[in-house]
């Protein structure tokens, strides 16, 4: 029959197994974010253009898209992706506005901007356009540079078994080591 005592000792090893698998998935997640392959690297007209076609030869292929422009102080500009079927028809669209301002408070100067995003996107196999507009500043006129980049894959498995094995790891070691001081406290 095991006592009290092992049996603490063996959900804390559970617990240490899952903190190790916790781990191992962050790591592989890390790695997979990292294994990537640039496929388009393009400079557009400050109002956008148009990039494609991009042929997917696989189902849920991830892409991640980087889109930035150099903005002056004080300046912004709103860069909106459209994804484009084959036959250029509108799929779905992603943006965000860029900017970078400049001031002074009680600190002295400071300067703060945001002046590039980046979209993950999901494709099915087949081909894609990926249609970039501007809206901006009057003055602005750099160049917008797009990078689409194929990722090896999904991270997000990984990041929840890695989080749901952290979570359930400390809670068995918490529970564990409760079992065993209740035993001392009883003694």
């Amino acid at each position: 029959m095991k006592t009290t005592n092992d049996k603490s000792t063996t959900w804390n090893r559970v617990g240490m197994c899952l903190l190790v698998f916790a781990c191992l998935n962050f790591s592989s997640s890390f790695f997979i974010n990292m294994l990537d392959q640039n496929i388009v690297q393009k400079q557009l007209p400050v109002q956008g253009g148009l990039i494609g076609p991009l042929t997917v030869d696989k189902d849920r292929a991830v892409y991640e898209i980087v889109v930035s422009q150099s903005i002056s102080i004080n300046q912004w500009s709103l860069i909106s992706g459209e994804v484009l079927d084959h036959n250029k028809n509108y799929l779905f669209g992603f943006g965000k506005e860029l900017w970078k301002e400049s001031g002074h408070d009680t600190d002295g100067t400071w300067v703060a901007s945001q002046t590039n995003y980046e979209a993950k996107i999901k494709l099915q196999k087949g081909t894609y356009f990926l249609n970039f507009e501007s809206e901006h500043a009057k003055g602005i006129n750099a160049v917008i540079t797009v990078e689409i980049n194929r990722k090896a894959g999904s991270i997000l498995p990984f990041i929840i078994a890695g989080i749901a094995a952290m979570l359930a790891g400390l809670g068995l070691i918490l529970w564990a080591n409760r079992i065993g001081v209740n035993k001392l406290l009883e003694a």
